[in-house]
């Protein structure tokens, strides 16, 4: 007999993350995207504490993330901005972006966007 599989909500498809359309996150303004020889890499300026005090590579399509979280901007919006980019599944882009928001909230590289910075659109 097929075991059934229970039916995921929204927030176990973001596994931590919350609701797409509820939060904003953006870059942490203590980084720059530079290339080099080819890469992508974002390089730490000025002081940071010593997780984020690493050179990070970046490949192209976290390059265009980190573009788009140059401004608060929801996991939701970032991912219509990658199906205007990139073909692909949009339910595997949202995924990609997902992890991509988690290791730059785990890394210190992305931060939530506060309240005034949400209604602002403030850029870093």
């Amino acid at each position: 007999m097929e075991r059934a599989e229970k039916a995921k909500s929204p927030e176990m498809e973001t596994a931590g993350l919350p609701p797409n359309d509820m939060k904003r996150f953006y870059v942490n303004g203590r980084h720059l995207l530079r290339e080099i020889a080819g890469l992508y890499v974002l390089i730490p300026a000025g002081e940071t504490d010593a997780p984020q005090n690493r050179i990070t590579a970046l490949n192209e399509t976290g390059r265009f993330l980190w573009i788009q979280f140059q401004h608060p901007c929801t996991v939701a919006e970032a991912a219509a901005a990658a199906e205007a980019q990139y073909t692909g599944q949009p339910a595997e882009m949202l995924r990609g972006i997902e992890n991509f928001v988690r290791a730059g909230l785990r890394a210190g590289l992305l931060r939530e966007a506060s309240a005034a910075e949400k209604t602002e659109g403030k850029a870093v």
